[in-house]
């Protein structure tokens, strides 16, 4: 320790900003993580996936298998790690929300070492540092989501195999860390084998050496799907699996061309930059490493773009999946330019002071919450579950069409398996997968309020917040609305609806 600190001491923040140790990297980027994330801690609802996580996680707890008693459109780790943290330490949103902080400053650490392998210390450090940032922020990023928890796994994978691919022991640890981010995101299976493939057909290997490579990754590989799917297997329901983990992504991932042709014009300034740096790589010190890390990490990364392409949107947290390796070629294209001027200008400082608004804001809301409530908690879930709860105490029925954390918090069941997401409600390819539906979004949404009969119904709008407005759904709960309920308080943007008749 006393050698941390005299390392530490023995330069000022501007040398080690120059030339960056690795105790260095790894105290800043816990700290800014830390100082980013933590006015989230206590926010209640920051996505939609999260709070469907947690509630997986808690129903995991509670003694049931994922996709049995609740279910979603996830592989099963992502419901093992939520679970994992509530058993450790309760029904806590600050320790869930604080093993996000763990996860991006971990992840970043191995974006840091990538960056240290391939070309310096420097080069590594503000490349982790800028996922940091950008893992943090801007949109929904400050939740745990299931694209920050597979990150850790896949960053050290690749770390891993750019280290030490020509071991045994390196090949199957690359493809154990491998299966288990696939099982945390099954979309991650594109640039692995993308990557694997091209690196068993490229390196001059033996055919021999090719297929005992090849079954290095491979055994590794499914490990975690094995280990996930034996649950299943010994309580003879291995098909619940097989539906929930398989089918209903590639289900998911069944989208039309027009929506794959759509996310692809979205992706193609990445595409731009990762070539440029091939076309101006006499100019830069990027490529003149004599191995070919940097080409392997160019095909995995245009892996990940084929898979975000694929997948036809691109919500802001899929690019996650994207970050840790896209700043590699952006701030090496950004080494051509010339930044005395803009550095004179104080440009670059206040990007950087302006960059985590979204922090600045959340930290002020916290004080306001403090004031006005005497608490660090703030959103309107909280105030929702305390109406409902002095309303009616004994409540074990309602519909949170959105704000649907408010399950966890008044410890009570989604009204029916499929509708633990909102959104899922509404996806009819989904109903033949999922056992215990009554076939359709139309039957499910007539079962869930003519025969269920919620209590109360949460929403933010007067429609249900997902599927389209025109939809005959949508337009079935707005009528029955009218019909059969009565809104009793406005809480924010929450509406409080009470079945009247």
């Amino acid at each position: 320790m006393a050698g941390i600190i005299y390392q530490l001491k023995s330069k000022s923040f501007k040398e080690h900003l120059a030339n960056p140790s690795g105790v260095f990297a790894f105290l800043i980027f816990f700290i800014v993580t830390f100082l980013i994330r933590f006015p989230f801690f206590f926010r209640d609802f920051i996505d939609h996936d999260e709070s469907t996580f947690i509630i997986m996680g808690q129903s995991l707890i509670d003694g049931n298998l994922p996709y049995t008693e609740l279910w979603d459109l996830k592989p099963p780790f992502v419901f093992y790690y939520f679970g994992a943290i509530i058993q450790l330490f309760g029904k806590s949103l600050i320790a869930i929300r604080f093993s996000g902080v763990v996860l991006v400053f971990l992840t970043a650490w191995f974006v840091y070492l990538i960056g240290k392998k391939i070309k310096s210390e420097r080069f590594g450090f503000y490349n982790g540092l800028l996922y940091v940032v950008f893992a943090s922020l801007l949109g929904t990023m400050q939740g745990v989501m299931s694209e920050h928890i597979a990150m850790l796994f896949c960053v050290w994978s690749i770390y891993l195999f750019i280290k030490d691919r020509d071991s045994a022991k390196g090949l199957l640890l690359t493809g154990l860390l491998a299966g288990t981010a696939m099982m945390f995101r099954l979309n991650l299976a594109y640039p692995y084998f993308i990557l694997f493939a091209f690196y068993l057909l490229t390196s001059r290997l033996s055919v021999k050496q090719i297929f005992g490579n090849g079954l290095l990754l491979l055994l590794g590989v499914l490990v975690a799907p094995a280990f996930s799917f034996l649950p299943y297997w010994f309580n003879g329901i291995g098909d619940v699996w097989w539906n929930s983990v398989v089918i209903g992504s590639l289900s998911y991932s069944n989208v039309p061309w027009s929506k794959v042709l759509e996310a692809s014009n979205s992706m193609i300034p990445c595409a731009v930059i990762i070539v440029s740096t091939y076309v101006f790589k006499n100019k830069i010190n990027f490529f003149k490493a004599k191995d070919k890390n940097v080409l392997l990490l160019s095909i995995f990364t245009l892996g990940v773009l084929f898979m975000l392409m694929k997948g036809g949107k691109v919500n802001g947290h899929y690019l996650l999946q994207l970050y840790p390796f896209m700043w590699f070629f952006i701030l090496e294209l950004g080494s051509l330019i010339n930044f005395s001027k803009i550095r004179k200008a104080g440009f670059l400082l206040w990007i950087l002071v302006l960059l985590p608004a979204e922090a600045y804001i959340e930290y002020y809301k916290m004080g306001e919450s403090i004031a006005k409530r005497g608490t660090l908690y703030h959103g309107e879930t909280f105030e929702v579950v305390d109406y409902i709860q002095k309303d009616e105490p004994e409540l074990e029925n309602a519909f949170f069409a959105y704000f649907h954390i408010g399950y966890w918090l008044m410890d009570i069941q989604p009204p029916t398996k499929i509708a633990t997401h909102p959104s899922n409600l509404l996806r009819p390819y989904l109903y033949d997968i999922v056992k215990g539906t009554h076939g359709s979004p139309m039957a499910e949404m007539k079962y869930l309020l003519e025969e269920v009969q919620p209590t109360f119904v949460v929403n933010k709008y007067e429609r249900l917040p997902f599927g389209g407005r025109k939809s005959a759904e949508n337009l079935y709960y707005q009528q029955y609305m009218k019909d059969h309920y009565v809104l009793v308080k406005e809480i924010g943007r929450a509406k409080i609806l009470k079945r009247d008749k």
